[in-house]
């Protein structure tokens, strides 16, 4: 499993990374701070990008033929 994320583009590493720390971060503040309004809704559009950007995409790992 870790062969997948070792054989990502850079740019999707970095992608995902951003993403997945940013959802972690939106959690905390929404937490913290009562009155955030939006923390929910971009925590949940970062996860869809980081779920697009992960070895494997939307639909799984392909099977190899």
């Amino acid at each position: 499993m870790i062969d997948r994320y070792r054989n990502l583009p850079r740019w999707r590493l970095v992608v995902y990374v951003v993403c997945i720390v940013g959802v972690f971060a939106l959690l905390i503040w929404d937490v913290v701070d009562k009155s955030a309004q939006y923390t929910t809704a971009g925590a949940v559009l970062l996860l869809a990008v980081a779920v697009a950007v992960r070895p494997g995409g939307i639909r799984g790992p392909r099977p190899k033929a």
